[in-house]
């Protein structure tokens, strides 16, 4: 008994045990590229996080704008049940993209929002839909 609660103990300690719970079922890392050529929708933001969405390519792009040490996140959804969060951990001042592939025509919804180790710390109270 006692070797098993050490063990929890430990796993809990532990943060390479952890697990990230972002927004949804799906979870994106931004890449640190911007594609020329785009129009982007008007940026939902909150103090920290800028967040825009690309109809053509459906890319979401997320900027960090404040060295808070929040990582910012676009939560979204389709209109079809998908879910998922878009995440930049690069850092302030960082601007990067989330590349998705939406069904044609699908309504997406997304907001932004601040995560601290995985744990939402705040959003938009507002949704911003685009069609795909």
């Amino acid at each position: 008994m006692l070797a098993v609660s050490a063990a929890a103990l430990v796993t809990m300690m532990n943060p390479a045990t952890a697990s990230a719970a972002y927004y949804g079922s799906e979870t994106d890392y931004t890449v640190n590229y911007v594609p020329s050529g785009k129009y982007w929708a008007p940026a939902t933001s909150m103090t920290g996080v800028s967040v825009y969405f690309a109809m053509d390519g459906d890319y979401f792009r997320v900027k960090d704008t404040k060295a808070d040490g929040y990582s910012a996140v676009v939560e979204w959804s389709d209109n079809h049940g998908r879910t998922g969060a878009c995440v930049n951990a690069m850092g302030s001042g960082s601007d990067g993209t989330c590349n998705k592939n939406f069904h044609e025509g699908y309504t997406i919804t997304y907001r932004a929002a601040l995560y601290d180790a995985g744990q939402r710390v705040g959003f938009t109270y507002y949704w911003t839909d685009e069609t795909a």
